[in-house]
């Protein structure tokens, strides 16, 4: 189990807090979004859970040991809003460097085995393995991006930053229907993470919405989304109540 009692976190260089008096608790292979206006530190406590950033005051733990050392033992993974390809290599060989890279890291046969692996999960042709960066839409470069992060030993715990706010609505909403299979699809299902700025998408894909509020941010409320999956065969009439008593909870009228 994930969790983090009273963290409160500020950078050192700056005394003014970010986080104040958070805490939640995530159990393995839970789906959970955390959500919240521009600059009110999602980015910061997702680097808190996965052990990036050591908090002031709290605890941070996963199963009990700190999430700066569990980082050190067990696999986590971390994919950004931008992907993280070098333009010099092509899509697999971008995967297998995935897969080499940190603590955790297979050996090249291993590696490249892994980024075939993966590369099929996300739905990648073949025809696309030998392009380079440039040469790729934007939807494909995020998929690669997520089968570069899942290589490696088995992701326990995986944080997504917006990994989709580089694209566009109808692609964005392509890559978080095939998320929710992709991740299902791990065996064990990683712990994930994931910051949006979509109330839809966290709808859609979470099994439980943290909401941050607040100077310095706070828990104001988390939500457990309660419906089967796969999702993207439930009622989207449902999916589109619970987003809008969502709304009306934060009275938004727009995603934030």
């Amino acid at each position: 189990m994930l969790k983090l009692e009273n963290i409160s976190f500020s950078y050192p260089l700056n005394k003014k807090k970010i986080l104040e008096n958070i805490s939640f608790s995530i159990s393995p292979g839970e789906f959970v979004g955390i959500i919240g206006e521009s600059g009110i530190g999602k980015s910061t406590l997702l680097q808190v859970c996965i052990g990036l950033l050591r908090p002031n005051e709290g605890r941070s733990t996963y199963f009990g040991i700190d999430c700066n050392e569990a980082r050190l033992l067990l696999p986590f993974g971390m994919m950004l809003q931008e992907p993280m390809l070098l333009k010099h290599l092509n899509v697999v060989e971008n995967v297998v460097m995935g897969g080499e890279c940190g603590v955790f890291s297979l050996n090249k046969k291993e590696a490249w085995l892994k980024a075939i692996e993966m590369l099929n999960i996300v739905e990648i042709d073949k025809y696309l393995w030998t392009r380079y960066p440039n040469e790729l839409s934007g939807g494909q470069a995020q998929r690669i991006a997520l089968a570069q992060s899942l290589n490696g030993q088995q992701k326990i715990i995986l944080g997504l930053d917006e990994p989709f706010g580089a694209v566009d609505a109808i692609t964005r909403e392509i890559l978080y229907n095939r998320l929710e299979t992709i991740i299902h699809s791990l065996n064990p299902i990683p712990t994930t993470l994931l910051i949006t700025h979509s109330i839809s998408e966290a709808v859609f894909l979470c099994d439980k919405i943290i909401i941050l509020s607040g100077k310095p941010a706070q828990v104001s409320e988390i939500l457990n989304i309660d419906i089967d999956r796969p999702r993207k065969s439930c009622n989207r009439k449902h999916l589109f109540m619970l987003e809008q008593k969502i709304k009306n909870k934060l009275k938004l009228t727009n995603t934030i």
